[in-house]
């Protein structure tokens, strides 16, 4: 009987750490999606500027202008 029980424990032992080691993969592999996304986010501010603040007197049709802002704040990249 002693040695069913050992053969258990066994199996139950390396069920746990073939789970644990699966949970550890998957964790690895979405941490580093958002390592990679957050590089390249940090990537991506090398190109947006900041618009100059803007005179009374400048049309607002200007469609040269290489970065606009939407009402909301957001940038648009234009010519890039």
């Amino acid at each position: 009987m002693r040695r069913k029980r050992d053969y258990a424990s066994l199996i139950l032992l390396l069920t746990s750490l073939a789970v644990f080691a699966f949970a550890a993969w998957k964790l690895f592999g979405i941490y580093a999606e958002y390592h990679q996304g957050a590089e390249t986010y940090e990537e991506l501010q090398d190109y947006i500027h900041e618009p100059k603040e803007k005179d009374d007197s400048s049309t607002s049709g200007d469609a040269a202008s290489e970065d606009e802002t939407e009402g909301d704040g957001s940038f648009i990249l234009r010519g890039v």
